[in-house]
């Protein structure tokens, strides 16, 4: 009995001592999946993206998660990366997708990227010794850089100095691992399954406790060879000193018990290899097996605690998340959940408690839309059904058709799309001052952007008829009649709106970024205090009460480019994420939003003041109807005084 008090002793001291430690420790990754290429598609990256970040959550990291992502997604998130390792801790860097060497150097591929000849790599692919530098700079002690890449990519065959898989990098950097999925100067699978065999094999070796970095990167390579029966052999390089593990406190817990029991070879031999299969498998299945073989075994009051905790948890995970499967009718299509890619059904997702907007999509099909709840320790299954879209009417019938929607009037300065009678002003390119720095913080600093390509915008504000027609439906609050904003639409309720109108027109209609926004509001980049000039009045429904509702648009006078309405009557979404000290890094040219947030920009104002309750608060909404204005939402949110007007590009 004394032996146990004092195993329990230990146990507990040793966890505390443990968890300590990890507290105290930062442990940042980012973790980035490319697999929707247009050219040599991969099934497998965000699949297996979405299992390193969930297991790495699990270990303690802060994870930033990136998915089928552009250039410059990339570029701005391994800069953000840089910035979070100054501040010390571990760092680790996790890529899934194309990559390809050329002259020495290493090219991790993004989506959408036009490779067409081999220099265009230095301009549109990611450098991966970026990653390096913003870990060099950091000087924060310890970083892992892992390659799951190489897929085989008949791109690289074009090039006349690119070759097969990924170079070897000098590593010159001290304490930091290098892991390639692969040998330099070979190929990689990407799997027949979900995940590539080397990310699987990597995962379970991650979860192994009391297990060494160097270790756990020897564990996946007897696995990824055994699995592609030595087809494929991963490669690490590495000037760690010292040990480092992802779970320590699980090693600490066998040096407790055998400083505890100093006998623990006495065990019987088939017990000790019971136990070892118990740790490589830590799971609710492996705790009661072995209680039920050795219910007064050496281990049983070890046993019995984790696994009361292991209960505990899982409880209190249930109470948080459901379960949701989702299945499609076709094969290799794309699942997004509140805007993120989330792979290929069949998928079989743990998500937490709250609603979420499904799509799933696939060329040549009209995508599928879903609202779902989930409820905590629900579980649902989530049938899509896509359906074939209709084939466009050939040319030589211009006018018996409702696909072809589009015609020019006035020259080339605007367009009519027929289905639904939306007028676009063309917008030529240019400069100007975006920002101000009298106004509100997210309005900060003034900045140079160039719009450098015209694009065409909505002369009005979509209306309820425009919608309608659309949709099938008017979700609007207040139904004054078809020639008024349609409004209580959510952002992610106007991209449905979008996909539609594209599949049933053949273009590509989309909001417009929060930079060709203003610069249009502002008449081409003007100096202009509202969209149209500096008389609010003239331009502009504003300061009314609250329950009169909407105008119906084009009550006012244009600005100088044609476009009614952009200041007051509604609120308009916009493309770009909202994030309050973007504009101190926005880029000259085009700036397209950051990366990721929490909530979608709406900008001009509305009709009415800030609430319900206000009357005529004419100096507040005024305010709020500048073209400069910023306002932020989350993007699954609807209001009555929230619309939209759409772009398109002039190409």
């Amino acid at each position: 009995m004394k032996k146990i008090h004092f195993i329990l002793l230990f146990l507990f001291i040793s966890q505390l001592i443990s968890q300590t430690l990890m507290a105290g420790q930062q442990r940042i990754a980012l973790v980035i999946g490319n697999g929707d290429y247009k050219t040599n598609p991969l099934s497998n990256p965000v699949n297996d993206a979405h299992l390193m970040a969930d297991n790495l959550k699990k270990l303690g990291f802060e994870v930033i998660l990136k998915t089928d992502a552009s250039q410059q997604i990339m570029d701005d998130a391994i800069e953000q990366l840089g910035r979070k390792l100054e501040q010390g801790g571990v760092g680790l860097f996790f890529y899934a997708g194309h990559a390809m060497q050329s002259k020495g150097r290493n090219y991790l591929i993004p989506v959408g990227s036009r490779l067409q000849r081999e220099k265009d790599l230095k301009y549109k692919a990611v450098d991966s010794g970026m990653v390096l530098d913003e870990m060099s700079n950091a000087h924060n002690g310890l970083n892992i850089v892992i390659f799951d890449a190489c897929r085989d990519n008949p791109l690289s065959r074009k090039f006349r100095t690119a070759s097969r898989g990924l170079s070897r990098l000098d590593n010159t950097l001290t304490g930091l691992l290098l892991a390639y999925s692969t040998a330099p100067g070979t190929v990689a699978s990407d799997g027949d399954g979900k995940n590539s065999p080397y990310t699987k094999a990597l995962v379970k070796a991650m979860n192994q406790p009391g297990l060494p970095l160097e270790m756990v990167f020897k564990e996946t390579l007897k696995q990824v060879k055994k699995t592609t029966r030595g087809k494929q052999i991963p490669w690490f390089n590495s000037s760690v000193e010292g040990d480092f593990y992802f779970i320590e406190s699980q090693n600490n817990l066998q040096t407790a018990v055998q400083v505890a029991s100093a006998e623990l070879d006495t065990a019987d031999s088939h017990e000790h290899e019971f136990w070892n299969d118990v740790k490589s498998d830590p799971s609710k299945e492996m705790y009661e097996a072995y209680l039920e073989n050795y219910p007064d075994g050496h281990y049983t009051p070890i046993v019995q605690i984790k696994l009361k905790k292991l209960l505990i948890r899982t409880s209190q995970l249930q109470e948080k998340t459901g379960k949701v499967t989702i299945r499609s009718n076709v094969y290799n299509d794309k699942v997004m959940i509140n805007g993120e890619a989330r792979g290929s059904t069949r998928l079989d997702l743990t998500l937490k408690a709250g609603p979420y907007a499904v799509e799933v999509s696939k060329a040549g099909y009209e995508t599928w839309v879903h609202n779902m709840q989930v409820q905590s320790g629900s579980e649902q299954v989530i049938y899509a059904r896509l359906m074939r879209q209709e084939n466009s009417l050939p040319a030589s019938r211009p006018d018996s058709s409702s696909y072809l929607t589009s015609y020019h009037t006035s020259g080339s300065n605007t367009i009519e799309e027929r289905v639904t009678g939306m007028e676009l002003i063309k917008v030529p390119s240019g400069c100007f001052q975006m920002g101000s720095n009298k106004g509100d913080f997210d309005e900060k600093p003034v900045h140079k952007v160039c719009i450098t390509q015209d694009y065409y915008l909505g002369k009005y504000e979509v209306t309820q008829g425009q919608w309608q027609a659309i949709m099938g439906n008017n979700p609007s609050r207040f139904k004054k009649g078809r020639h008024h904003p349609v409004e209580d639409v959510s952002w992610n309720d106007v991209q449905t709106f979008i996909r539609k109108l594209n599949a049933r027109t053949g273009h590509r209609y989309r909001l417009p970024t929060e930079a060709e926004w203003e610069y249009a509001c502002r008449s081409g980049g003007k100096n202009q205090t509202y969209c149209g000039g500096n008389n609010l009045s003239s331009y502009g429904w504003y300061g009314e009460d609250w329950d009169k509702g909407h105008h119906s648009v084009g009550g006012k006078s244009p600005n100088a480019l044609g476009l009614y309405d952009m200041s007051g009557n509604v609120y308009e979404w916009v493309q770009d994420w909202h994030v309050y000290d973007y504009y101190k890094n926005s880029p000259t040219d085009n700036p397209m939003g950051p990366a990721d947030g929490s909530s979608r920009v709406a900008r001009g104002g509305n009709w009415h003041g800030s609430g319900p309750d206000s009357r005529r608060r004419t100096g507040h909404n005024a305010r709020k109807s500048r073209a400069v204005n910023r306002s932020g939402f989350r993007p699954d949110l609807r209001f009555n005084d929230m619309g939209f007007r759409l772009a398109r590009s002039s190409y």
